[in-house]
């Protein structure tokens, strides 16, 4: 018996890579080939360019109109000094006008000194009469140089000399006594040490003065210019 022997043709196993057909021809070399970096660099840098190029030009119209408000704002500020320092300078100086007094208004306050010139023509000897004064008690002082400025500058004479020159204005006889100024101040609402002791003071300014004498308690009306100014005062 006779065995047959069939071959059986193999076929290839394939692995899944493809097969690269290559095309004779000529070889590219290094100088004509262009990488893509090569190419994104370009494009980077012409985007880079133009970018610039317009923010240059911004920052260029920005800076200008800037320069240009600024020119206008200082043209108008010159304008309006120069307007103003025009007006400043055609403005002539306006006088102070003196207010009026209201009728039952209070007058201005008097100057608070001695008027020589009215005052010499009061006494003899207006400069020894001033200088009199520092030989008077402190308190008779006050009260003796009051009475000079309310007699020569319009000041308003003290409430006790006053009613110590309105009680001898008043005397029937031209006299009173010590007693008498200090009742009348307790009546005007002082009270007994008050009283007594503005009394006291009374005493010897009023002679000082000259418009009364004192005789131990009791003072005497000196007619005269200076008791017609000071009774003129009450």
């Amino acid at each position: 018996m006779t065995k047959t022997t069939t071959k059986t043709k193999r076929t290839p196993k394939t692995t899944g890579k493809a097969k690269v057909t290559r095309t004779p021809g000529k070889a590219k070399t290094l100088a004509d080939i262009k990488t893509p970096s090569t190419e994104d660099d370009d494009i980077l840098a012409a985007l880079d360019d133009e970018a610039t190029a317009t923010a240059d030009e911004i920052l260029a119209n920005i800076e200008t109109a800037e320069t240009v408000d600024k020119t206008a704002i200082y043209e108008e500020q010159e304008s309006t000094l120069s307007v103003d320092d025009t007006a400043n300078k055609g403005d002539a100086p306006k006088a102070k006008r003196k207010r009026k007094v209201a009728e039952g208004e209070k007058q201005p306050r008097a100057k608070r000194e001695i008027n020589m010139t009215k005052l010499a023509e009061i006494y003899d000897d207006g400069n020894k009469m001033v200088k009199g004064i520092d030989t008077l008690p402190k308190k008779v002082q006050d009260k003796a140089r009051n009475a000079f400025m309310a007699m020569t500058a319009g000041v308003r004479l003290s409430q006790y000399t006053g009613y110590a020159v309105e009680a001898l204005k008043a005397s029937e006889n031209g006299t009173i006594e010590v007693a008498n100024v200090r009742e009348l101040l307790v009546k005007r609402g002082y009270k007994d040490g008050t009283a007594s002791a503005q009394a006291q003071q009374q005493m010897a300014l009023l002679p000082f003065l000259g418009v009364a004498e004192r005789s131990g308690r009791m003072l005497i009306a000196k007619p005269g210019e200076a008791f017609d100014a000071l009774t003129a005062l009450v």
